[in-house]
């Protein structure tokens, strides 16, 4: 009885000071993790919202300038941020963050064709990747700066004959650049095709060169000239994403266009509309083929309402087959 009565009390006792403090520190130390990685995730995914809105925005206007729609519009509100245009139409699209030192301001100008973004009193990565560059950065590039340029009125300093030896030992330095290009093989030898060089495989040493200056050269497309260092070669590729990306946005752009047009023609049609190809015969020349059912009159011109050329007309028997199969 004395030792169920000392097992109760035992029970009782709880958790001990020390298990109570390696409990509050585990959930302390979640917490700290935890949190700033949560509100990382919400503003990334606040930011992709803006750019995808603005990337939205752009393809409409784009589509309503096609259809001669209305091109106005009016403020939108996203979480932290405001989408609006720059006098109310399309000319310039906004998304406006409502904490600029924290998040990017995203803008998109119909006459340069250009997505740009911009952080308050901070540079900013182009666009898409947009992010914040650091003062300590820009302060770092500006010193890097000065001290070129201070190295460089030294070099004027120097007399003649030291410069042109410290110029001929730069020369050789930038020499060492393998002559053949890894992407093609072409080693400008003078044989084999006259204008391109023999096209034979480089040599190891060609590929171990770029790579000990961490260059893919298969990243470049063969009409851009490879770069020397590494730092030429991220900003180049930068260039090069930035400009696929510019032309897909393009890409996507027109076909949405193509196809809200068609979609137009084939509601128009529905409604009673006729349409017909005109062939294209050169000035001066007349026509004695077959004619097709779908040709137009010979009074008939390109541009009048329902007269298309022979590629528009197929690719309206196209979307009228892809509406039926619906």
């Amino acid at each position: 009885m004395q030792k169920e009565s000392q097992d109760k009390q035992n029970n009782n006792e709880g958790f001990s000071l020390l298990e109570l403090s390696v409990v509050i520190g585990v959930m302390a130390t979640t917490m700290a993790i935890s949190i700033p990685v949560y509100q990382s995730l919400q503003d990334r995914s606040m930011i992709e919202a803006a750019k995808k809105s603005i990337v939205n925005m752009r393809t409409e206007c784009l589509i309503r300038n096609s259809l001669n729609s209305n091109t106005s519009f009016s403020n939108a509100m996203l979480r932290g941020y405001t989408l609006s245009t720059y006098t109310g139409n399309c000319d310039e699209l906004l998304a406006v963050a409502d904490n600029n030192e924290k998040h990017p301001n995203f803008a998109y100008d119909f006459i340069t064709n250009k997505f740009t973004c911009s952080y308050k009193n901070a540079e900013a990565t182009p666009f898409p990747e947009c992010k914040k560059i650091n003062p300590t950065e820009s302060v770092a590039k500006n010193e890097s700066i000065g001290l070129a340029q201070e190295r460089d009125a030294l070099v004027d300093q120097i007399p003649s004959e030291e410069a042109a030896t410290l110029a001929k030992a730069n020369e050789e330095n930038d020499n060492d650049k393998p002559t053949c290009d890894p992407r093609t093989g072409i080693l400008p030898t003078g044989k084999g095709l006259a204008s391109l060089g023999a096209i034979t495989p480089c040599p190891g040493s060609t590929f171990e060169w770029y790579e000990s200056r961490g260059i893919n050269p298969d990243r470049i497309p063969r009409n851009i000239p490879l770069p020397n260092t590494k730092e030429e070669y991220d900003a180049l590729i930068e260039k090069i994403e930035i400009e696929e990306e510019e032309k897909r946005i393009i890409e996507e752009d027109k076909r949405i266009a193509k196809e809200n047009k068609y979609k137009s023609m084939l509601e128009k049609e529905a409604l009673g509309t006729r349409y017909c190809w005109k062939r294209y015969v050169r000035p001066g020349r007349v026509y004695t083929g077959a004619i097709d059912p779908n040709e137009c009159g010979s009074g008939a011109k390109i541009g009048d309402p329902g007269i298309l050329t022979r590629a528009e007309f197929d690719d309206l028997e196209k979307a009228r087959q892809a509406l039926n199969k619906k």
